[in-house]
C-alpha cells in the first residue's frame, strides 16, 4: 500500500525535471531526477526539503497554468482542457505535499505526539 502512496511523490518529481527539460535545462533535470534518491535517506530534514520542493513546484506549475491560459485566451485557441490537465497536475502536486507532511515531514512529530498522549 505504501508504494502506491510513494508513487504519486515519484509522478510528480518526473512531472517537474519533464518540465525543466522541455525548456532545455538538462542540468536541472538531472538534479530533480537524482533527488529522488534522498528518499531512501530516513532524515527528517530531506523531507523537509522534498516538502518545500513540492511547494515551490506548486508555485511554478499555477504560474504556468495562469500564464498559457492567458496566452490561449488571447489568441482565440481552447483552453479548458489544458486547464483541467494543469488543475490535476497541481492538486497531485498538493496530494505529494500531505503525503510528505503527514508521513514524515512537518507534522510527523505532533501528529506521532498527539497520538502517544491519546494511550
Amino acid at each position: 500500500m505504501i508504494f502506491f502512496i510513494w508513487i504519486i511523490v515519484i509522478f510528480n518529481n518526473f512531472l517537474i525535471a519533464a518540465h525543466f527539460l522541455r525548456r532545455g535545462d538538462y542540468l536541472i533535470s538531472f538534479l530533480i531526477i537524482m533527488f529522488l534518491f534522498v528518499l531512501f535517506f530516513r532524515s527528517r530534514f530531506v523531507y523537509i526539503v522534498l516538502h518545500i520542493f513540492f511547494s515551490l513546484s506548486t508555485i511554478l506549475w499555477s504560474y504556468t497554468a495562469f500564464d498559457i491560459v492567458k496566452l490561449r485566451l488571447s489568441l482565440g485557441l481552447p483552453y479548458v482542457r489544458f486547464g483541467v490537465i494543469m488543475m490535476f497536475i497541481i492538486i497531485s502536486t498538493i496530494l505529494g505535499q500531505l503525503i510528505l507532511w503527514f508521513n514524515r515531514g512537518l507534522c510527523y512529530d505532533v501528529c506521532r505526539d498527539v497520538k502517544l498522549s491519546k494511550k
